[in-house]
C-alpha cells in the first residue's frame, strides 16, 4: 500500500515540535497543530485563525490564536492524565482524509482521539475522545474549553469570559486589544451523564463512570469560532455527519491532486504530505492568502510573503483555480497598502509589503532579528529594500491570468496592480551613465547581502515579467490598458540593466559579488559560533563572503530558463551550489527546478525529496538571530510540487489547457499525475 498516512509511534519529547508542525489539521481558515490536547499551551497548542490580527502595545502585531476547545483531563485510581507516562503512544495523520488520530495506551485505560477541520467549511474544529478500560476502572473525564492559550506577543485578550449557554453549550468570549470580538462555542455529545464545572480559565463538563474491561466513555465535540458575531457557516448539527462529509470531500480533493510515484515509498510519503499540507491551506471562502508558516501559529507575525506567488500558487493553478483566484484577489484588495508604503518610502506606485497582513500595510520591523549573544536588535533592510516583492506579486497575477484566461480579474482591479507596480519600479530605478536603468541599494532573495546594487534576480525579473505581460496582453487584444501605455512599459523594461554571463558563464549575483571572499559554505560553517546567530546584516559573518542564504541567481534561472542557454543554466547551478547555506526552506526547490532544466534528473529528485521531507523530518532552522521561526513550511511543500509538475513533467497551463514536456528519470517511469483542466479532474501516465 502506498503511503497515505503519516505515523509517529513511541515518540520522544524531542519529537514533539516536529510532530506539532507535520501533523497539522486545517481547512484554509482555521487549523490546529499536532499537539497532545491534554497539555494545552504547555506544548504551544494552537487553534489558528487566518486573517484576524491584533497588536498589544509596542509588540509585534500577529494573528490571534483562538480559545482552545480540545482540552481534556482523565483521572483513574492509578493517577492523572496528563501526568502519567503511557506504555505506548501514537499519532497517525490520515492524509487522504484530513483526520488526525491519537492513541495512548496506559495500564488501565486506552485513550483515543481524532480531530479535523471540515474541508471547505467555516471556523470549525471537531474532536472525538474515547476512553476505553483495559481492566475494571473508575474514570473521570474532564472536557473543557479554555481561555488559557499560547500566545507569542500577547496577551491579545485583555477582556475575556467563560459561560454556559441555555442549550448546554459552553462559550469563551473575549475582546482583543484592537477591539475585535472573538467567541468560541463548544457543543458536546457524550455517552454518559455529565455535570458542569467552571474554573478561572476553563469551562466544561465532567463525565464519570465505573467501567468494566472493554467498556468506554465516548465524547464528541464541535467547536465553532465567530469573529465580531459573524457566522461564516452554521456549525454542524451532528459530529458523525460532519465527519462523513469531510471524509468524502477531502478524499476527493486529495486523490484529484495526488501523484502516484512508482517504487519510491519515501518520496511518495513526502509528496503525499506536500499535497496534504497545501490542501489544508486552500481557502474557499475569503481572499486572505497564506501566511509563511501556514496554520502553524503566530510565527513570522502570520505575515504573507513572496512565498504565496512564487511557491504556492502553481499548485492551486493546477488543482483548484477557485483558491488561486482568491490568492490573487488578496493582492488586489491590499493594493491601497502597497500604494501607501511606496509614498512612505518616497516612491510612486505600489511597493508591496515584505510582511503583509490583512490590510496590506508593511508589518516588517526595521529591527527584525536579534543578536542571540547580546539580545540587542539588529537593523535589517527587508522592509526598505527587498523590492522584488512587487514584481513577484505582478508575476503571480499574470500567472493566474495566463493559466485561467480570466481577463475579468484585470477589470476587477488586476490592471491597477499591474500599472502601479510598473510605476513603482520606474520611480525606484536610477538612470545610469550607460543610459540604462539600475536598481541600487536592494536585497535579493539571498538576504544575507543587503543594500547591494543591480541584484540579478531583481533586475531581470522586473524586465522579463513586464515584457512577458505586454506580449500576452497584446496577443489577447486586451483593451483595458491602452496600447500606448503598454508601449511605455516595454520601453522601460528593455532599458533595465541586465547582468549577462561572464566569460566563465557565471551571472554575478549583484555588482561586486565576485569580489567577496571566496569561501564555500562547508568551510564557512566552521566560523559559526552560535547556531542561532544571524549571518547577514552589517556585522554578519556571511556579509563579506560569497556565502548566500538561498537560491538567488538560481531562482531567476529556474523561473525563466527560456531566457538563457542550457550551458548558462548548468554553469550557474554548479557555481552557486557550494556557496548556498540552504537555511531557507525555499532554497531546495529552486535548485531542484533548475537541476531539472539542466537535465540533472537525479539531483532534481534529491532536492525535491528534501523539500517534501522538510516538516516530516523537522530539520530546518528554528531560530534566526534569536527570533523563533519554527512552524510548518508551506512554501517547501509548494516548491516540491513545482519541481515535479513543472521541472520533471514540464507542465504548462494556458487558458485551462495543460501541456506536458516530461523529462523523467527512468526510475520514475510509470508515474501517474493528477490535475485539473478547466475544473475537470484529469490523469496522465508517464
Amino acid at each position: 500500500m502506498r503511503p497515505r498516512s503519516l505515523l509517529a509511534r513511541n515518540y520522544s519529547p524531542e519529537d514533539l515540535e516536529r510532530i506539532a508542525n507535520a501533523f497539522l489539521v486545517g481547512n484554509g481558515r482555521v487549523g490546529y497543530k499536532g499537539t497532545r490536547e491534554e497539555f494545552g499551551k504547555e506544548e504551544r497548542a494552537t487553534f489558528s485563525l487566518i486573517g484576524t490580527y491584533d497588536q498589544r502595545e509596542d509588540k509585534w502585531r500577529e494573528p490571534i490564536n483562538l480559545f482552545d476547545p480540545l482540552g481534556f483531563r482523565i483521572e483513574t485510581s492509578l493517577g492523572t492524565i496528563p501526568g502519567r507516562e503511557p506504555l505506548r503512544r501514537e499519532f497517525r495523520l490520515d492524509m487522504r482524509h484530513g483526520i488526525l488520530y491519537r492513541k495512548d495506551v496506559y495500564e488501565d485505560v486506552e485513550v483515543r482521539t481524532e480531530r479535523f477541520c471540515p474541508y471547505g467549511g467555516g471556523l470549525h474544529l471537531l474532536q472525538k475522545i474515547e476512553v476505553r478500560a483495559r481492566k475494571d476502572a473508575k474514570v473521570l473525564l474532564s472536557s473543557f474549553l479554555t481561555t488559557d492559550i499560547h500566545e507569542i506577543n500577547g496577551p491579545h485578550f485583555p477582556e475575556k469570559s467563560l459561560s454556559f449557554l441555555e442549550d448546554g453549550s459552553v462559550l469563551a468570549s473575549g475582546v482583543t486589544n484592537e477591539g475585535r470580538k472573538v467567541e468560541v462555542i463548544l457543543r458536546e455529545e457524550g455517552s454518559h451523564g455529565r455535570r458542569p464545572f467552571l474554573e478561572k480559565e476553563r469551562v466544561g463538563y465532567l463525565y464519570e463512570a465505573d467501567l468494566r474491561q472493554g467498556e468506554r466513555i465516548l465524547l464528541r465535540k464541535i467547536g465553532e469560532a465567530r469573529i465580531d458575531g459573524e457566522i461564516e457557516e452554521e456549525a454542524p448539527l451532528s459530529y458523525e455527519e460532519a465527519r462523513r462529509r469531510h471524509f468524502l470531500s477531502f478524499e476527493r480533493a486529495f486523490e484529484e491532486a495526488r501523484a502516484i510515484l512508482p517504487r519510491d515509498g519515501e518520496l511518495q510519503k513526502g509528496m503525499d504530505h506536500a499535497v496534504y499540507s497545501l490542501l489544508i491551506l486552500g481557502n474557499h471562502r475569503k481572499a486572505t492568502s497564506i501566511p509563511a508558516r501556514g496554520l502553524s501559529g503566530q510565527v513570522y507575525k502570520g505575515a504573507i510573503f513572496w512565498d504565496t506567488e512564487m511557491f504556492l500558487l502553481p499548485f492551486f493553478l493546477l488543482t483548484d483555480q477557485e483558491v488561486a483566484r482568491l490568492l490573487v484577489q488578496y493582492r488586489i484588495n491590499t493594493l491601497p497598502g502597497a500604494l501607501l508604503k511606496a509614498r512612505e518610502f518616497g516612491f510612486e506606485g505600489a511597493f508591496y509589503a515584505w510582511e503583509s497582513q490583512e490590510d496590506g500595510r508593511e508589518r516588517c520591523s526595521l529591527y527584525n532579528v536579534t543578536d542571540p549573544r547580546t539580545g540587542e536588535p539588529i537593523r535589517t533592510y527587508f522592509a526598505d529594500c527587498q523590492i522584488h516583492i512587487s514584481i513577484d506579486v505582478f508575476h503571480g497575477l499574470m500567472e493566474y491570468v495566463r493559466a485561467s484566461g480570466d481577463l475579468r480579474i484585470l477589470e476587477e482591479g488586476g490592471k491597477d496592480v499591474l500599472r502601479e507596480v510598473v510605476r513603482f519600479y520606474r520611480s525606484r530605478a536610477s538612470l545610469g551613465e550607460d543610459g540604462l536603468y539600475h536598481f541600487k541599494g536592494v536585497i535579493g532573495p539571498d538576504e544575507y547581502h543587503e543594500l547591494v546594487d543591480d541584484n540579478a534576480y531583481t533586475n531581470a525579473m522586473v524586465r522579463f515579467e513586464i515584457e512577458d505581460a505586454v506580449s500576452y496582453l497584446r496577443k489577447k487584444g486586451y483593451g483595458g490598458i491602452p496600447g500606448e501605455e503598454l508601449g511605455e512599459w516595454l520601453r522601460f523594461a528593455r532599458a533595465i540593466y541586465l547582468q549577462k554571463p561572464g566569460k566563465d558563464g557565471v551571472i554575478e549575483q549583484f555588482a561586486g559579488y565576485l569580489g567577496l571572499e571566496d569561501v564555500r559554505y562547508e568551510e564557512f560553517r566552521k566560523r559559526i559560533e552560535d547556531p542561532k546567530e544571524y549571518l547577514g546584516g552589517k556585522e554578519g559573518k556571511a556579509t563579506p563572503t560569497r556565502v548566500i542564504k538561498q537560491a538567488d541567481v538560481v531562482a531567476l534561472l529556474a523561473l525563466h530558463p527560456e531566457r538563457y542557454s542550457r550551458e548558462a543554466l548548468r554553469k550557474n547551478l554548479r557555481f552557486y551550489e557550494p556557496y548556498t547555506e540552504g537555511g531557507s526552506s525555499l532554497s531546495n526547490s529552486m535548485y531542484g527546478l533548475l537541476s531539472a532544466w539542466c537535465g540533472n534528473l537525479g539531483k532534481a529528485v534529491r532536492y525535491m525529496r528534501e523539500s517534501t521531507l522538510t516538516d516530516i523530518r523537522g530539520s530546518k532552522k528554528m531560530f534566526a538571530g534569536g527570533i523563533y521561526i519554527g512552524g510548518s513550511h508551506p512554501a517547501a511543500m509548494g516548491g516540491a510540487y513545482l519541481d515535479l509538475a513543472r521541472g520533471l513533467l514540464g507542465a504548462r497551463i494556458e487558458e485551462n489547457k495543460v501541456r506536458f514536456s516530461p523529462n523523467l528519470p527512468k526510475e520514475m517511469k510509470g508515474l501517474r499525475y493528477r490535475y485539473k483542466e478547466g475544473g475537470i479532474p484529469k490523469e496522465r501516465k508517464f
